[in-house]
């Protein structure tokens, strides 16, 4: 689909519309196109829920997938699943669930793939993340083969005000980050968890971070903590695992590996 919108929303009482794109045995792609559930400014409800089934996925040119809350009530959740891949790329292209202004009440819906394979190029997004008080949402990424993120594109999940960053969790068999990161971080509240699972090799090269960092200065909140399973870790070229706090605690990293 290019240059379309499918849309569902809440703007007074009541839930906002679940939407199901349906396709298992289809290649489904989206270019300059939305998919978006909310609940508006003056809706009181909960987000409707975004599911995709397709053979594969792929999002490009700004393409969007978003469950958005502005008013009272919680985001709705994001599920993708495919035999296949799924891909995004372009710097606008995203998949987001956000708590969406300051005065917004509610907490941010979670991100869950599974795919084949999952890859981000030209600063695509998964992103979770809170402008408000309520937290943001966890993502949960269930991959059999690769995971590859380059040029600048982000799992990412962020408090920009007192809510808590969301947690990240990844599992798949290869990892390869090459000017990319995997962060889960705040500016008042607390820095979400990131758990890495991988089979084989995780490879962080030319400045790509995993990272879970809290508060600026003058703000505190404590740090997410950073577990990484892999046979063999290889980073190189400036390439960060950090879990810090400006004035809280910072959390701790964990590294299983045969081989760093």
């Amino acid at each position: 689909a290019n240059n379309s919108s499918i849309q569902s929303s809440s703007n007074r009482l009541g839930n906002a519309g679940y939407i199901l794109l349906q396709g298992e045995t289809a290649d489904i792609s989206l270019s300059d196109s939305t998919l978006a559930t909310s609940i508006n400014a003056n809706g009181n409800g909960v987000g409707g829920n975004l599911e995709i089934l397709a053979r594969s996925l792929s999002l490009s040119d700004n393409a969007q997938i978003d469950a958005g809350t502005f008013g009272v009530g919680d985001a709705g959740d994001i599920f993708v699943t495919s035999e296949g891949s799924v891909s995004l790329s372009g710097e606008d292209t995203r998949i987001f669930s956000d708590v969406a202004s300051e005065t917004a009440q509610g907490s941010g819906g979670t991100i869950s793939i599974e795919a084949r394979s999952l890859s981000l190029s030209g600063g695509a997004a998964l992103e979770t993340s809170t402008l408000g008080d309520g937290d943001a949402g966890d993502t949960f990424i269930e991959v059999r083969d690769r995971v590859s993120l380059n040029s600048q594109s982000q799992i990412r999940s962020n408090g920009e005000a007192s809510g808590d960053a969301g947690d990240i969790s990844v599992v798949a068999g290869r990892l390869e980050l090459d000017d990319a990161a995997i962060e889960a971080s705040s500016v008042s509240g607390n820095g979400g968890n990131i758990g890495v699972d991988v089979r084989s090799i995780s490879r962080l090269r030319n400045g790509s971070r995993i990272a879970t960092n809290a508060g600026t200065i003058g703000d505190s909140g404590d740090g997410g903590n950073i577990i990484l399973d892999t046979q063999f870790l290889v980073g190189s070229e400036n390439s960060d695992i950090t879990a810090n706090s400006f004035e809280g605690l910072g959390g701790f990293i964990q590294i299983n590996s045969q081989g760093v």
